[in-house]
């Protein structure tokens, strides 16, 4: 079911991805000579556009449609059926994931300011480099190449501390979600244990099966997460310059 689904959905995101691109390039084979010169609507600026911020927008699509919220549905239902094996023991296994949430959040708002620096920082790169293109002629003539090059690599040494940045902060909340599982795990049996029960296979089997079916969701929400950051920021710029 699954691979039909992400079949079906990707087809989707591949349509969508080539109308918004001739959108774009529709665009901007109608700007005049005036809107060109705003960085907004630069060469570089649209290029980036078509390149990246398209590309968003096709990432987030997967989890767009049934991902966001049968996610968050599935583990509830998986809680719930703990609920019933375990007893109270669940809620140390909720209050794991809750605990987890406020340093998620914090590491989405982080993850949204770092990628709104990175694609200022791209557009700036790109129009540099288009710049230095179109007037490579003076470049040669009166020898600039070092200062067009030191101009270029300033940017993108910023440009590069933000990506670095940025899959610091994802792999840190990645991994944090994958083992989340696992703190589930230890706080249930624990708890469970604590409490005066003998943990038996007639329940370890059946808690370690939910809470394994509890990983497919775990994992998909950061990813989900950090692809709704990218999105709403590509989004916005699209839509500033369509509209």
């Amino acid at each position: 079911f699954l691979h039909q689904y992400f079949h079906k959905v990707f087809h989707v995101a591949m349509q969508a991805r080539t109308g918004l691109m001739c959108m774009v390039y529709t665009k901007a084979l109608e700007l005049s000579h005036t809107a060109r010169m705003d960085d907004a609507t630069s060469t570089g600026s649209i290029v980036n556009m078509m390149q990246v911020d398209v590309q968003k927008l096709l990432d987030f699509i997967p989890y767009a449609s049934n991902l966001l919220w049968s996610s968050p549905l599935q583990v509830l239902i998986c809680v719930a059926l703990l609920w019933r094996l375990v007893g109270v023991s669940s809620l140390a296994g909720l209050s794991t994931i809750l605990a987890i949430l406020p340093i998620n959040m914090w590491a989405m708002k982080e993850l949204e300011k770092v990628q709104e620096a990175n694609m200022e920082f791209k557009d700036q790169r790109v129009r540099a480099v288009s710049e230095l293109l179109s007037g490579i002629r003076v470049l040669k003539l009166f020898s600039w190449e070092r200062p067009a090059m030191d101009k270029v690599m300033q940017v993108r040494d910023k440009e590069m501390h933000a990506l670095r940045r940025f899959g610091i902060l994802g792999a840190l909340q990645g991994v944090l979600w994958s083992s989340t599982t696992a703190f589930v795990a230890l706080a249930t049996f624990g708890t469970y244990t604590s409490l005066g029960n003998r943990l038996s296979l007639e329940i370890a089997l059946p808690v370690m099966s939910l809470i394994t079916i509890l990983q497919f969701p775990l994992a998909v929400l950061p990813w989900m997460f950090i692809s709704s950051i990218s999105f709403r920021i590509a989004l916005g710029r699209l839509q500033n310059f369509l509209l």
